[in-house]
């Protein structure tokens, strides 16, 4: 879990951000700010602690307005949610990479771990996680 994370400032100009609810971009700052997001932007969501350290009320019509905009991807069966672009911002560090490489392998079987790797799988290919892999588990 990152204990800092950059927010970009171009972020206010963003005329589909500038178009949401203040619920939901109070929640999109609250997903890519939460630790339990980490560098990758994917993580179970827990409804309750999110409506009490946002105030939301209504989760779900607010999660929705941002799918609509194509900022997160929902997996509902799993309760996971990805916020697309984070990683992207993140940096690209091995230590940072390699995490989250164990970071996705920790949360449940979805298609948005397929749709991760997909979009971010060139990232991977320098750092030889599968031997990183290995040697965590002699650990």
């Amino acid at each position: 879990m990152a204990k800092f994370r950059q927010l970009s400032t171009q972020l206010w100009m963003d005329d589909k951000f500038l178009s949401l609810s203040m619920e939901a971009r109070l929640l999109f700052v609250w997903m890519f700010t939460h630790p339990e997001s980490g560098s990758s932007g994917l993580f179970t969501l827990n409804r309750n602690v999110c409506e009490t350290q946002t105030g939301i009320k209504n989760i779900d019509k607010t999660i929705k307005e941002l799918e609509d905009i194509e900022r997160v991807r929902c997996d509902y069966k799993h309760h996971l949610i990805w916020v697309v672009n984070q990683f992207k911002h993140a940096s690209k560090s091995p230590k940072i990479v390699i995490g989250v490489f164990f970071e996705i392998q920790r949360l449940p079987v979805s298609f948005l771990i397929d749709e991760f790797v997909s979009k971010y799988e060139l990232e991977f290919i320098p750092y030889s996680v599968s031997d990183q892999t290995e040697a965590r588990k002699a650990q």
